[in-house]
């Protein structure tokens, strides 16, 4: 489930990107643009049935340097 986060996550920003890098392209910057958004779909398409199907919701916490102050993901299958 993580590497599909991952994916999803890196999909979208490449999408983003990497059509700035092909100025006067258009063709060229709709499928740098466009390939790693279905790509990012995908991993998306593959979380939500993961998450419908899990039995416990997924979770994924990020401890921080600030005391008291944790950043946490949890995907539950509402």
């Amino acid at each position: 489930m993580l590497t599909s986060l991952w994916l999803l996550l890196a999909g979208y920003a490449t999408g983003v990107v990497l059509p700035f890098c092909l100025p006067r392209k258009p063709h060229a910057q709709r499928l740098a643009a466009c390939i790693p958004a279905l790509v990012a779909a995908g991993a998306g398409l593959v979380l939500g049935v993961g998450g419908l199907g899990g039995s416990a919701p997924w979770t994924w916490s990020v401890p921080s340097a600030v005391p008291l102050l944790t950043v946490a993901l949890r995907l539950d299958p509402l």
